[in-house]
């Protein structure tokens, strides 16, 4: 899953927990909302609607942007006060901090939501004593319907952390964790064995927006993958529709021809500069260019061996297209697909489907040929 933000090259806490909630990717700042305002469904919603119950332990705050993107939904992270009521009927245990956004005398609005959260059937507790009172509950077998506990207003350091030492060997919470089927984590709980995965999050997602999504190609320079010789079952890319966006999704390509054959074999500055020239040729055909490439994976057969020429083509190459900021990226060593091949790069773009670019320069595309 990539879980890097649509708009900036430094991933923050919202869009990071956004993309394993819902299977999508948004902005920084935005809890599951994509960029056109479509709201995307939280996988603790489509754990409830399965009939599994769903907790978030933390030692921030409770309605914190990395808790709220499993369960959340909101424009802003700093909606605190609305996470927290979007909570109530999607989430059955809450621990951590927070209580300034639960209190009615610590709330903007005056809303008392313990009493609200209380009369839906929660177990309000406030301290390690009151948390340690439903050990007999828990003993017997039994589980509380639902808890909440903001136990602070301000995070929780770990040396005080109710999650620590005596309250998680044998502790209610440990317990409390068990029977709710979520596991345990001095930073904050993912759902497990929800049976609900991101990848059905996405699902989920794409149809609720209508996601429309389209094979790219590039047949002047680069054959399908089902013309091999041997035939591989994989598009050369894939464009996703999503409102007012549109995400391309490049497969890793190298230094292939439009006869799906092998070119510069041994040459490795040449191969790079082929690869290149293959996946402009693929961004080309949408209406895209290097400046709307948000990330790549580089993979090279030997890198220790070649990653410095590989450095300066890139750097080359990246100067001639006048990227800046340049792409986020990540070189990988690995064994390609044929035993000739020693570089491939896969690569991810956005842009606006009016083909306004995202803020980058709009100087043409220059492009090697190979």
């Amino acid at each position: 899953m990539d879980m890097a933000s649509l708009n900036s090259v430094t991933t923050d806490s919202s869009a990071a927990s956004s993309s394993w909630g819902s299977g999508a990717r948004v902005f920084n700042g935005w809890v599951n909302v994509l960029p056109d305002g479509t709201e995307l469904t939280p996988i603790a919603a489509i754990a409830r609607d399965r009939g599994r119950r769903v907790g978030l332990v933390t030692t921030t705050t409770v309605t914190h942007a990395t808790p709220a993107g499993f369960a959340a939904v909101q424009g802003s992270r700093s909606n605190e006060d609305d996470i927290a009521v979007q909570y109530l009927g999607r989430v059955d245990v809450i621990l951590g901090a927070g209580r300034q956004f639960f209190d009615a005398s610590l709330r903007k609005d005056k809303n008392d939501l313990i009493a609200r959260y209380t009369r839906a059937g929660f177990s309000y507790v406030s301290s390690r004593k009151e948390l340690m009172s439903l050990q007999p509950v828990l003993s017997a077998g039994k589980t509380p319907a639902k808890v909440l506990g903001p136990f602070s207003t301000g995070m929780i350091p770990f040396k005080r952390a109710v999650f620590r030492s005596r309250m998680t060997r044998g502790s209610p919470l440990r317990s409390l964790c068990r029977r709710v089927r979520i596991s345990a984590s001095c930073s904050y709980m993912y759902p497990r064995r929800l049976q609900v995965t991101t990848g059905e999050a996405l699902t989920a997602n794409c149809r609720a927006v209508g996601l429309d999504k389209k094979p790219i190609s590039a047949p002047e320079v680069l054959n399908e993958a089902h013309e091999y010789a041997r035939p591989s079952s994989f598009s050369r890319g894939l464009r996703l529709n999503l409102g007012e966006y549109a995400l391309l999704l490049i497969s890793g390509t190298a230094s292939v021809d439009e006869n799906g054959r092998s070119v510069h074999a041994g040459d490795f500055r040449a191969q790079c500069r082929r690869t290149f020239l293959n996946v402009t040729k693929l961004l080309e055909s949408e209406g895209a260019t290097w400046k709307d490439i948000v990330r790549t994976t580089c993979y090279l057969r030997d890198i220790d061996r070649d990653y410095a020429a590989f450095n300066e083509e890139r750097t080359a190459f990246y100067k001639a297209q006048g990227l800046d900021p340049l792409p986020a990226s990540t070189g990988i060593q690995a064994h390609l697909c044929r035993p000739e091949l020693l570089v491939e790069i896969e690569a991810i773009a956005v842009l606006r489907r009016n083909g306004a670019r995202l803020g980058w320069s709009t100087a043409p595309c220059v492009a090697y040929t190979g």
